[in-house]
């Protein structure tokens, strides 16, 4: 069995390079431990202090990873409040990874995606066996260290099985109380969408129904680096990061049931715990919370849980489509036929994205085990897919 790990560290980590695309600070006060919580940190002096606080409350407490950075061209302002973040955040037992110096500033078009890279990446080198996405405006469950510190026993168990530990896993969450009535309507309804429309998607059968919000994600050290790694997206990045870790679970679990055994539903882990993201307006991602929230606030007053949905239909149609694979399952030339038949708009758009071709060499390499066939399809059908699907039948 190839050693994952210890190949992502030689090929693929920031640190593999000779020159570290940062500073490394700590003090004596910096503990590694099993679990490391990594938070990228833009102009979040004071404010992340309670982060801190929060983490290190904890009966079970994980190493605290803070990538400070900011690009190159950032205001005087930033610039500065990122260097006093440097200076104080070590009285907090936090190692440092420092990005303000010239020559590791981030370039245009860089930002949270390379951060958390940066500080993940490093947790890997460090040892870590579970690593935490972390936000600097979010508090925690009094649960959520002992939640990550059960996900890691669970990996260790695996491990003495020969077996692999779960790629990745995923806590609840509720944003805090915001600062106004008008963002707490707002949050209120943005929550309830992503919420909803995660139920919905797990009603439709696909793997991609989690809810990707950064904080909440968590990745054992052999499942971040079987998924190459955080990418390093300006934005976005925790969706797509996070569809990674669902392939890889989903592909272990295809791989590890019973011949002849398929349609059933993959269940992405759950832990025990919540965070609690700060519920605040940010014009820095392209379309996280913060945006979200802008938008909303325009409308407090008329905002209507029901109404932010998607139509019913398109999830109906979500839906139908896998079913249709399960139904065609043993005959998969058939597939595409039946949704051409049955469900033509469906069809119109597989086409766009190429499917047909695609389908056609997935079901021959795959002849005759259901299981790997049932893994393809959903890698391919996956939460970008749908997420595209979504809008073209809403056009």
């Amino acid at each position: 069995m190839k050693d994952v790990i210890a190949l992502y560290n030689q090929k693929r980590s920031v640190f593999s390079n000779p020159e570290p695309p940062c500073r490394i600070l700590k003090d004596s006060s910096f503990v590694h431990r099993p679990v490391y919580a990594v938070i990228p940190a833009c102009a979040e002096y004071p404010g992340i202090f309670s982060t801190f606080e929060s983490l290190n409350a904890l009966e079970t407490p994980p190493s605290i990873v803070c990538v400070v950075n900011h690009r190159s061209n950032a205001p005087d302002t930033m610039k500065e409040n990122n260097r006093t973040l440097v200076r104080e955040a070590l009285k907090y037992g936090v190692c440092v990874l420092d990005c303000t110096e010239d020559k590791n500033e981030f370039g245009e078009g860089e930002g949270v995606g390379k951060a958390r890279r940066i500080g993940m990446d490093y947790a890997l080198y460090c040892g870590a066996k579970v690593i935490a996405c972390m936000d600097a405006d979010t508090l925690v469950s009094p649960s959520y260290g002992k939640a990550l510190y059960d996900f890691f026993l669970q990996g260790e168990e695996q491990r003495g099985k020969g077996k692999n530990p779960l790629a990745g896993a995923l806590s609840g969450f509720t944003h805090q109380a915001a600062e106004n009535r008008e963002i707490q309507t707002a949050i209120e309804a943005y929550e309830f969408f992503i919420k909803e429309h995660s139920r919905r998607l797990f009603q439709t059968g696909t793997p991609f129904y989690p809810y990707a919000l950064g904080p909440s994600i968590a990745a054992s050290a052999w499942g971040y680096a079987a998924a190459g790694g955080m990418n390093k997206r300006i934005s976005g990045e925790d969706f797509y990061f996070l569809q990674s870790l669902i392939k890889i679970h989903m592909q272990s679990t295809v791989l590890q049931t019973e011949s002849g055994q398929s349609g059933r539903p993959f269940i992405f882990p759950e832990l025990d715990c919540t965070v609690f993201p700060q519920a605040r307006l940010s014009a820095r991602t392209l379309f996280g919370t913060g945006q979200k929230l802008t938008a909303l606030t325009q409308q407090a007053e008329k905002i209507e849980c029901a109404s932010l949905l998607y139509p019913d239909d398109v999830y109906t149609k979500i839906k139908q489509t896998i079913a249709l694979f399960y139904e065609t399952q043993k005959a998969p030339s058939c597939f595409f036929a039946e949704i051409r038949k049955r469900l033509p708009d469906v069809c119109d758009f597989l086409t766009g994205e190429g499917f047909p071709k695609v389908w056609e060499k997935t079901a021959e390499q795959n002849r005759g085990n259901l299981q790997r066939l049932e893994a393809a399809f959903h890698t391919w059908f996956d939460g970008l897919k749908i997420l595209r699907l979504i809008h073209y039948l809403m056009r």
